[in-house]
């Protein structure tokens, strides 16, 4: 099940096919913290925000970041944990982190094979970038909800909604949710 889509309708060819109760694709990405994150060692440890977005510094991926930056206490304060994703290599991923002060891991799925697994691959300029699309992975690794932003549409002022609407989904699961700890 999605959430309500924001911006633009979206063509159905370019919307995941991953649906709520699919086991999600597992990973292994190196990270900005300096080292791999695998999304199975979250199994049991509680949920995933798996957010991805195509391209580190533009207006709406740095707007994006800082809302979730800016969120995370909601965030942490459920035992979820918040990972971003996109194609960018590694040294960008560090320096768009540092730049805006993000308090959590961004991963550079720089084959885009990550993207592709999802079903949020995409091409953008002759790149190969991912949509901008956020999961919510459940603690037994199935995904609970999906909500896209269509790059095309979203604007800065859909992305406050945005991360506001994951927190308010994150809340209402937050029964059957468990605590890290």
């Amino acid at each position: 099940m999605y959430w309500a889509r924001v911006g633009r309708p979206v063509d159905p060819m370019t919307t995941t096919s991953l649906k709520k109760g699919d086991l999600a694709p597992d990973f292994a990405l190196e990270s900005t913290l300096g080292h791999v994150v695998r999304l199975q060692d979250y199994r049991g440890k509680g949920s995933v925000v798996v957010y991805f977005y195509p391209k580190a510094g533009t207006s709406v991926c740095t707007a994006e970041a800082c809302s979730f930056r800016d969120h995370l206490s909601e965030f942490t304060g459920k035992g979820v944990t918040v990972l971003g994703i996109s194609t960018d290599d590694l040294p960008s991923l560090k320096k768009f982190q540092a730049d805006n002060h993000l308090n959590f891991p961004l991963l550079s799925d720089h084959e885009g094979k990550v993207a592709e697994a999802y079903g949020v691959r995409a091409s953008m300029k002759g790149q190969t970038v991912a949509q901008r699309v956020t999961f919510l992975v459940g603690s037994d690794g199935r995904i609970e909800t999906a909500q896209m932003l269509w790059d095309v549409g979203s604007t800065i002022a859909d992305l406050p909604s945005h991360t506001q609407d994951v927190v308010n989904h994150v809340g209402s699961l937050a029964q059957q949710l468990p605590r890290k700890g």
